[in-house]
């Protein structure tokens, strides 16, 4: 899979990523202290979205890590424009997701579930 870095201001925020179908998707990098608290919501800069959908990119997502784990919440990208996504206005203009409205979290994907069912 080819990254292209997204740097702003000389910043990693994420990148885009190209599947080998052709389809390129785009992954914000966080840490898992960066999920906006009061809504329990990964927030992504609007003007990131709206080069995604310049791109004719269709999905986007939040990339985090927990020692070697790392986990994916992937969305299509108007999911953030839709009815459960909200505008937060703090030092950049933002668009959050909960994080229970991603199509595909951690908490969903058949490993954790599988792995779930063995610990019981």
């Amino acid at each position: 899979m080819k990254m292209t870095p997204h740097i702003r201001m000389g910043r990693f925020f994420g990148g885009f990523y190209e599947l080998p179908t052709g389809k390129t998707v785009y992954l914000a990098h966080r840490k898992r202290t960066e999920v906006f608290r009061a809504k329990n919501a990964w927030c992504i800069d609007l003007k990131t979205l709206e080069e995604c959908r310049e791109r004719g990119i269709n999905y986007i997502g939040v990339i985090t890590k927990s020692g070697n784990d790392v986990f994916y919440y992937i969305t299509p990208l108007e999911d953030m424009f839709g009815p459960h996504s909200f505008a937060h206005f703090g030092d950049t203009r933002q668009r959050g997701l909960p994080v229970t409205k991603f199509r595909m979290n951690p908490a969903i994907t058949p490993a954790i579930i599988a792995k779930a069912v063995r610990v019981r």
